[in-house]
């Protein structure tokens, strides 16, 4: 009797990673099964044999290549005018682990001297006086990672539009949330 031992390890994985840089359209994964151990008894003539081995055997091994094209929920990266869009939850300011490994991955691509404009911005869900202050807190809390974690340091300039910069309409965002945003771009 064999008693089989699935090992199962992704080496790269959408899961966990934000995609919208660009950097990874594909992910693969790998799966191989492995005997650990094989016992035989009652074996033709002998009333019991034992045989164990120690060392693994190989049985199977496999490998798909997954082709990601779902659209990223976390951010969205414009190459031609090296504008960062991140995306968030209804009534959520604060940065995602998801967030600020794309915020770094960003700063890696733009120019290390321009300035870092970030605009903070909400849906019309709450209201109005309420979204402004939303869409502040989504832009400083991104600031403040910018500034104290990635030493970015006056580079940056913040602004809040709360619910009047809306890109999409109320279906769409109702979908998508796509009002729900933090933009940075890069001016020189």
């Amino acid at each position: 009797m064999k008693y089989p031992v699935i090992i199962t390890s992704l080496l790269l994985s959408p899961l966990g990673y934000a995609n919208c840089l660009g950097s990874v359209d594909e992910y693969i994964t790998s799966t191989t099964l492995v005997s650990s151990h094989t016992v035989k008894t009652q074996v033709s003539g002998h009333l019991t044999q034992r045989e164990a081995k120690s060392e693994n055997t190989l049985l199977n091994s496999g490998r798909d290549v997954v082709h990601s094209e779902a659209a990223d929920d976390v951010c969205f990266y414009d190459k031609e005018t090296q504008s960062l869009v991140l995306n968030y939850g209804i009534d959520i300011y604060k940065l995602s682990p998801n967030h600020k490994q794309v915020l770094e991955q960003y700063l890696g691509l733009v120019n290390n001297t321009a300035k870092i404009y970030i605009e903070g911005h909400a849906d019309s869900l709450g209201g109005e006086g309420y979204n402004k202050a939303l869409s502040a807190r989504r832009a400083k809390q991104v600031a403040k990672y910018l500034k104290s974690d990635l030493k970015q340091g006056n580079r940056i300039v913040e602004h809040a539009y709360g619910e009047s910069s809306p890109i999409c309409n109320l279906e769409q965002n109702s979908a998508t949330g796509c009002n729900r945003r933090v933009v940075i771009t890069i001016k020189s």
